[in-house]
């Protein structure tokens, strides 16, 4: 088990030194807000007058670590992206309108720039999480960052925990043991990566095991554990261990969002579905309205573009528009650029038979690579997704909203199956998970699943993410074709 040690598994310190490591990003953080706000302060207004009273407010800036550390952002191993997103908006807003009200109540407000503690509030809340995304790809590589776990009970459940550590790195939890109730091989080989691993018979006689290998945090699927090992893993002190993260039959795709409730030593869980809560629809349409709004002055001139350069490209329309299923179930006409050329329906036909091993790629996903029907220009506005910006006009109706599961046609119903129902209860959108996970190169049942996992989890912050998050994957040009 040596190879799979790192001096910071070994130390008991590895908490303090993630701390360490993410406040010094948030205070860098912050400082660059800083001085962003007042060189564009001195870019649009000249000149700052009394530079030294800024310098005596660094002091400041340790309010917000402080602030953080109360809301659990330090170290933040096991925090989603879109919470930690959430908690740092929050707390950093909260933070930088209480310190505007002391500057009011203490009359010192004309000492210093409006513009300039503006925009060091606007700035902060970017810079922050971005530094911390660099703070965790380079902790990564340093061994600053990630916690080791090891993960008891390895059948259907215990594999798919063990997939999403290892896609989802900066969730911060790291497997380097498996514990299993087969005795058979010592070690297995996923995802390229070689993982420790014993049975539980071997764990029984040696609690303290976990601890020499600086496991202090144990995720642990019941279900999969021998019956033996399941009582005795419930006493926690007996292995030395400060968290146990149970895992249950909810799933980690499919289950619905929940709130714990505890009852006194029972354990509820609250089942939670926002999108479906009329209060939670309107602040989803409000934002809709309001990015499309902002998104319309952008994109105008693009539209103009694209528009010419489809009319000069090849004849036929500029617009094109396909039916599909929509909210409750209702078809919708969705609009985007016209990219494929005329009598596209005969030429797939005649590619298809041509092509006859092609057919089984088609009837999968609706979609084949190097389509005969796409014209010069539309290969370009697919690959930029250019050719999706109509659908602006589709939010604008009601039809569609910017972010939701992808909106489907009659024969991809058969795909959903019991799903469905939950699928026509939202409206479908321009992005979604699967749109910023890889698009087209994700397969469907993944593609369905990502979906119910929308519908079950939404939040105005998991839009937030996914709008974000969709806009490198446009830029890479992650699957799309």
């Amino acid at each position: 088990m040596k190879r799979l040690e790192r001096k910071f598994w070994l130390s008991h310190n590895y908490n303090l030194k993630m701390i360490f490591w993410f406040v010094a990003s948030d205070v860098l953080a912050l400082t660059i807000s800083g001085l962003l706000a007042y060189f564009l302060r001195v870019l649009l207004e000249g000149q700052v007058q009394n530079q030294a009273t800024y310098l005596q407010l660094a002091w400041v800036l340790l309010i917000f670590p402080f602030s953080f550390a109360i809301n659990g952002l330090y170290p933040g191993v096991g925090i989603t992206p879109v919470e930690e997103m959430r908690r740092l908006t929050l707390t950093t807003g909260t933070v930088w309108i209480a310190l505007t009200a002391l500057l009011f109540l203490t009359q010192s407000g004309t000492l210093y720039s409006r513009l300039i503690f503006s925009l060091f509030g606007f700035f902060s809340i970017i810079t922050i999480p971005l530094m911390r995304f660099f703070a965790r790809r380079i902790g990564l590589r340093l061994g600053l960052w990630g916690e080791p776990v090891a993960l008891i009970g390895f059948g259907s459940y215990g594999k798919k925990v063990l997939q999403y550590l290892n896609y989802n790195r900066f969730y911060g939890f790291i497997p380097v043991l498996i514990v299993d109730g087969q005795k058979d091989e010592n070690e297995i080989e996923f995802e390229g990566k070689i993982i420790q691993k014993i049975d539980a018979e071997t764990l029984q006689k040696d609690k303290s095991m976990l601890n020499r290998q600086g496991i202090y945090t144990v995720i642990f699927v019941p279900d999969e554990t021998p019956p033996t090992l399941r009582k005795e893993i419930g006493s926690v002190d007996g292995f030395g261990l400060k968290h146990l993260i149970l895992i249950t039959q909810l799933g980690w795709v499919d289950g619905s969002a929940v709130i714990p409730y505890d009852m006194q030593g029972i354990l509820g869980l609250g089942v939670q579905r926002k999108l479906l809560n009329p209060t939670e629809r309107l602040l989803k349409r409000v934002l809709d309205l309001l990015i499309t709004l902002f998104a319309s002055i952008i994109a105008l001139p693009v539209l103009l573009v694209c528009a010419l350069l489809i009319r000069l490209d090849s004849p036929g329309p500029i617009f094109y528009s396909q039916k599909r299923l929509g909210y409750q179930g209702k078809d919708i006409q969705v609009w985007k650029f016209r990219t494929m050329n005329k009598d596209a329906d005969k030429v797939l036909e005649d590619y298809l038979r041509e092509n006859p091993e092609l057919h089984s790629e088609w009837r999968a996903a609706h979609k084949i690579k190097n389509d005969p029907r796409i014209t010069r220009v539309g290969k370009l506005l697919r690959k930029t997704s250019l050719d999706e910006l109509p659908q602006m006009w589709n939010v604008l109706v009601g039809d569609m909203s910017w972010v939701g599961p992808r909106p489907i046609v009659q024969d991809e119903v058969s795909h959903y199956q019991e799903s469905y129902l939950m699928y026509v209860q939202v409206r479908p959108g321009i992005t979604g998970l699967w749109q910023s996970s890889g698009r087209s190169s994700t397969n469907y049942k993944y593609r369905v699943n990502l979906d119910e996992y929308y519908i079950s989890h939404w939040s105005i912050w998991l839009d937030i993410y996914i709008l974000l998050r969709t806009i490198p994957s446009v830029i890479k040009r992650e699957g799309a074709w």
